[in-house]
């Protein structure tokens, strides 16, 4: 009976083990199309022109994507915060999934969207072997540490999200409702925190439209927006006074970020 139950243990920490492994894979192969969407710049929409790939991809998945807003967890994990597997419980779908297996759905589903919207040469198989330069299969992947592989792509999603906030402030490149745009505007500003201080990654957001507000939860922080006279501001968590401008907040994180 002991040997039988030592057996299963191992077993399962087997499964435990090849699934983190195959997560961590995952994340590998979708930084490596992250790092190639971010070195174009030849995209174009409506009047904007010389766009770069990652922005482009990511400002999509937000304005059109309604399958990715129905959870920012979802594009939080996906995008900025891909070594806080502790988000994937929050994620109201794939249930019957394990953490680790709907770690590799989710890189997976990113990767896709970047394969698919830019042409980049790497398969939108999940299972299919991965034959590129740049990519080594026989490597371990079990030993590698996620919140390394995390800090490999984390520079271009935040150079990518502070340059589509900024393009921005004055509307997505699509044209949506100004109750769109809010909802936009908290996202994208939400996943900027998180790649931008991932230790302390947004967990909540939240839209008012009927005062024209959003605020933001880092888990012990908030911080609340709106646009006043067509102008971004951080205003007062009690009231509509003006605290900073978006404009200036984002000046003062780049430079801080450029410091470090």
């Amino acid at each position: 009976m002991n040997i039988f139950c030592f057996l299963i243990s191992y077993a399962i920490v087997s499964v435990c083990a090849d699934d983190e492994a195959d997560c961590k894979k995952q994340i590998v192969i979708t930084s490596l199309a992250v790092a190639r969407a971010f070195n174009i710049y030849d995209y174009t929409v409506g009047n904007n022109s010389g766009l770069n790939g990652l922005e482009l991809v990511i400002e999509s998945i937000e304005v059109n994507g309604r399958a990715f807003r129905e959870s920012f967890a979802k594009i939080n994990y996906m995008i900025a915060v891909p070594e806080k597997t502790d988000y994937l419980p929050e994620i109201p779908e794939l249930d019957y999934l394990n953490r680790m297996k709907k770690c590799m759905f989710l890189q997976f589903l990113f990767r896709r969207e970047l394969v698919i919207k830019l042409n980049i040469a790497l398969p939108i198989d999940i299972n299919k072997r991965i034959v590129d330069p740049e990519f080594d299969n026989t490597q371990n992947f079990g030993d590698l540490d996620l919140t390394d592989l995390a800090e490999q792509r984390r520079g271009q999603v935040v150079s990518a999200l502070i340059n589509i906030i900024r393009r921005g402030l004055d509307g997505p490149l699509w044209h949506v409702s100004d109750d769109v745009y809010m909802e936009w505007m908290s996202r994208m500003m939400g996943l900027y925190m998180s790649a931008r201080l991932p230790s302390s990654p947004i967990k909540s957001v939240w839209i008012n439209t009927q005062n024209g507000t959003f605020m933001l939860w880092d888990g012990s922080t908030h911080k609340r927006y709106k646009r006043i006279l067509g102008v971004w501001h951080q205003i007062n968590l009690n009231n509509s006074d003006p605290v900073q401008l978006l404009e200036e907040q984002l000046r003062r994180l780049d430079e801080e970020l450029i410091l470090l």
